[in-house]
């Protein structure tokens, strides 16, 4: 059995999604802004991962926990919250988190 491709005005959606809708989304993206002002991801630091697990060893539970992750999966949290997007977020973020540490749950 051969499925087609569902198609768009004589276009298939590959083509569709692939020639329309990524360049005119990245050209209204430089044309309002957005593109210049995108930052970079940054890579998490061991500084960061330090700091989250100084503020773990409030619970004994999440805080041996923690120490006993992987270190991809404590990269993983630590970016989790320290990429919040303000800095009023990061108190619920630690609780959202130190509440799945202490549950040994995966991060997301």
């Amino acid at each position: 059995m051969v499925r087609e491709k569902q198609s768009f005005g004589g276009e298939t959606a590959s083509q569709w999604s692939n020639d329309k809708a990524r360049p005119s989304k990245i050209a209204e993206a430089q044309a309002n802004g957005q593109w210049q002002q995108a930052q970079p991801l940054t890579a998490v630091t061991p500084e960061q991962v330090a700091e989250l697990t100084v503020r773990l060893q409030v619970s004994p539970c999440a805080y041996e926990n923690f120490t006993n992750l992987s270190p991809s999966v404590q990269k993983t949290y630590t970016c989790a919250y320290s990429h919040t997007k303000t800095p009023a977020g990061r108190p619920k973020r630690l609780a959202w988190l130190m509440d799945r540490v202490e549950r040994n749950l995966p991060p997301m």
